[in-house]
């Protein structure tokens, strides 16, 4: 039986769905740190599912992704706005476990296969990319700060770290 496991990542749990169409579904929440990302690799393995599903959340899906396709595991990573307005059609209640047990579903209903492949270059890439508009947006706050300063008293802490930020923005 070709099994499918719904996986709803939050900031500090991983909340699962072991889902196949003859069996009822089995639910598990590991913590979202470095042992529960273990046992989350071993149930995968231990189940021998056919595909992990998961929402993009943020970020906060990014390592055990990686750690799951590092051990041969199939990631499909949906698209937000069909997965939500699938999960809408379906009315199911919103709690994480109930979200695990829509993505596997959701996999199942759309016979969806592995999408997600982990590239350093390519997550390399993408985290220079927010370091650097991180750098625009508060070089451009402490410039508006500058501006607004009326009685100069931190005028000379905002210079500073305008000069800081300036250089660390052209090294980028």
């Amino acid at each position: 039986m070709n099994k499918i496991i719904g996986l709803d990542v939050s900031k500090n749990w991983l909340d699962i769905c072991v889902y196949n169409t003859r069996d009822k579904p089995k639910y598990h929440r590991f913590a979202n740190d470095a042992a529960g990302h273990e046992e989350m690799i071993k149930l995968a393995k231990e189940q021998e599912v056919k595909l992990i599903i998961c929402e993009p959340t943020g970020g906060h899906e990014a390592e055990i992704c990686q750690k799951l396709d590092n051990n041969n595991q199939q990631i499909h990573k949906v698209n937000t706005y069909s997965f939500n307005s699938f999960s809408k059609s379906v009315n199911l209640c919103k709690t994480d476990r109930q979200d695990a047990f829509k993505l596997a579903y959701y996999a199942d209903k759309m016979q969806l296969s592995a999408n997600y492949i982990y590239q350093v270059e390519s997550e390399t890439l993408k985290r220079c990319q927010q370091r650097r508009e991180d750098l625009v947006l508060m070089l451009s706050n402490e410039k508006k700060r500058l501006h607004h300063s009326i009685d100069g008293i931190d005028k000379e802490s905002i210079e500073k770290h305008i000069r800081y930020l300036s250089k660390l923005y052209f090294c980028w």
